[in-house]
């Protein structure tokens, strides 16, 4: 089978390729299918983020604005009202693209916020004006974005593709995703699959028989890699399409069929084969590993990270092939886990055996204020390149963290960040505040202890409560103290709870306050911050 995997936009900014595709793509090349990965995402705020574009653009208005064509008309005012002066954004994108492809540029925090924000201003702005050229296309006749379409289409032309797949995280990229398969169909026989997080969460309310015969032959749900396999054996005519895994399709009426009953007994290896590292908006250009499926811990009470997901871990002897691999076919020595954590034992393990192969790394990952961090171990993963730790601190209050089910103490958080922070590692700390059942005096030691361990501390993030679909909560309110009606729904993954916002803001005010000095030295990016940290 040969196979076309693509990660579409909007997702972010790419400081970094996502893992998804690279996986998958790793997965099926292990089974001896051919793949091809496209970062589309990548490609797109490229797109957009050239003088050429926006000239495109200023002089698109220029040819149709006078039009007396009634479609035309209604047309023209739909982009201005989506980008009223397009003309303003040739001088901004040549401004911004300067710092990203800059790198002394990039390592001045003014700059780079300013380059940030208007990223983020045009690329929006491009997005919307993307859909109303799919929403006018058959009405006036043409469409201006046609040219990167054809682009991509002539790599997917030249590789013969049999099926194609979009991998998609959020909801913002399934508009994108859904006119990128419609133009799709038009010119290819190869079957077209959705698969990723939005899929997986929000299957019942987006596939649909008007989604199957428009867009899409089939999509996956959790884990894509042994209904991949499944579904190349269907090709081959080996077995039915019933018996692919976790497959969603329409015959009839909506057919989904179960997931697998266990998974693959190894974790495959990423490939990164024909990504364009330069491509991306950073310094210096990072890699993501990832150490184990799904979280380790598993059991906080707000999240569902790990549900649908088949749990696998790597060796460290795995993933240190891996950085190898990397360093010599790309020339990359900084690296970033994406693990929803990391385990201590595995940054142990991984830490020691740079330390004796010699490799000259550094890196960042997720992990958990686990009392099996030592002094000493903090000084070995310091030595070994470990320079960022991101920390999911959650709450000063011991009976917040209990509710939570951290299965963490305040007591020893206070050690460990400081532990770390002697070791020269940059602690990142992530708090939740408005949980149904936390009060103002919860939240006020939450400040009390960021304020009291702030020498310890580089960076606070804090976040309004929100509650991931079928996460423990969410399934068994009960058990908290809570009904399904003080939950309101917010989107297609998320649950909101709208009464705590005035403990937030209060929260968030006085945490501003403790990031003031600090932030000026760092870019609001978190990706981007972590870039700073390992240059």
């Amino acid at each position: 089978m040969r196979v076309v995997l693509v990660f579409p936009p909007l997702w972010d900014l790419n400081i970094l390729p996502m893992l998804g595709v690279p996986v998958i793509a790793g997965c099926l090349r292990e089974f001896g299918h051919s793949t091809l990965a496209l970062d589309l995402n990548s490609e797109f705020y490229n797109y957009v983020s050239t003088e050429d574009f926006w000239t495109k653009i200023t002089e698109h208005y220029k040819a149709i604005e006078n039009s007396e064509n009634s479609d035309e008309k209604t047309y023209i005012s739909e982009l201005k009202s989506a980008c009223y002066r397009p003309e303003l954004y040739i001088e901004k994108v040549k401004n911004y693209m300067q710092v990203f492809r800059d790198e002394d540029l990039f390592f001045t925090p003014s700059n780079l916020n300013s380059a940030l924000s208007d990223v983020d201003t045009i690329t929006y702005a491009a997005v919307k004006l993307n859909q109303i050229c799919f929403d006018y296309e058959e009405k006036i006749g043409y469409n201006i974005f046609e040219d990167f379409y054809e682009k991509v289409f002539e790599k997917i032309k030249d590789f013969e593709p049999d099926a194609i797949g979009l991998s998609v995280y959020w909801e913002k990229q399934l508009d994108w995703s859904k006119n990128f398969t419609k133009f799709l169909k038009k010119k290819t026989d190869a079957k077209i699959f959705y698969g990723g997080p939005q899929i997986t969460y929000s299957k019942e309310k987006i596939l649909n028989k008007d989604f199957f015969e428009t867009y899409a032959d089939y999509a996956i749900y959790g884990d894509g890699e042994v209904a991949l396999k499944q579904l190349g054996e269907y090709f081959n005519g080996e077995i039915e399409l019933k018996d692919v895994s976790s497959l969603v399709y329409y015959d009839k009426e909506i057919q989904i069929t179960p997931p697998p009953k266990e998974g693959f007994k190894e974790m495959f290896s990423p490939c990164y084969d024909g990504f364009d590292f330069d491509s991306y908006f950073s310094y210096p250009k990072v890699i993501s590993l990832e150490s184990s499926r799904g979280c380790y811990w598993n059991k906080c009470a707000f999240c569902s990270c790990s549900n649908g997901v088949i749990k696998n871990n790597k060796s460290a002897e795995q993933v240190i092939n891996e950085v190898e691999k990397f360093q010599e076919q790309f020339g990359i020595n900084e690296f970033s886990f994406i693990d929803p954590a990391v385990s201590p034992k595995f940054l142990e393990d991984f830490s020691k055996l740079v330390i004796e192969k010699g490799l000259k790394i550094k890196y960042s990952a997720f992990t958990r204020l686990e009392n099996i961090y030592t002094k000493e171990l903090f000084e070995q993963l310091s030595k070994s390149g470990l320079k960022f730790c991101l920390w999911g601190l959650e709450s000063g209050s011991q009976r917040i963290l209990d509710l939570y089910n951290k299965g963490i103490n305040v007591e020893n958080n206070k050690r460990i960040l400081k532990d770390a922070h002697d070791a020269g590692i940059f602690n990142f700390v992530s708090v939740i505040v408005g949980f149904p059942k936390e009060t103002e005096e919860d939240a006020e030691k939450t400040v009390e202890f960021l304020t009291e361990n702030i020498d310890n501390i580089d960076i606070i993030a804090a976040n309004n409560f929100l509650l991931l679909k079928d996460a423990p909560i969410e399934k068994e309110p009960e058990k908290f103290g809570l009904t399904s009606n003080d939950f309101e729904f917010n989107g297609s993954m998320n649950l909101y709870m709208p009464e705590n916002e005035r403990i937030f803001d209060a929260v968030f005010d006085k945490i501003s306050k403790l990031n003031e000095q600090k932030i000026k030295k760092l870019p609001m990016h978190v990706n981007c911050m972590s870039s700073y940290i390992l240059r």
